[in-house]
């Protein structure tokens, strides 16, 4: 089955080259922007998705732990009766 995953993504990237000299040759004599802005726009939020972590922790804040007003969190120095 690998094999034919294979043999399918090298056919699938064939194809898409051609289809993109196609539409870039359309675009260029049609003085077009290329790739359209919201295919690129679509392209770089779908990156920026898959690089972001999966961690739940990294995305989500932690709330505080701290339930009395004058404890002394994360090396803060101050005094807490002043």
């Amino acid at each position: 089955k690998s094999l034919e995953r294979i043999e399918y993504l090298k056919i699938r990237e064939i194809e898409r080259k051609f289809d993109d000299y196609k539409t870039y040759e359309a675009a260029f004599k049609a003085e077009k922007p290329w790739p359209p802005p919201e295919e690129y726009k679509a392209y770089l939020k779908n990156k920026e998705l898959n690089n972001a972590s999966r961690n739940w922790s990294d995305r989500v804040p932690r709330p505080s732990r701290q339930t009395d007003p004058n404890q002394i969190v994360d090396g803060d120095t101050k005094d807490p009766k002043k």
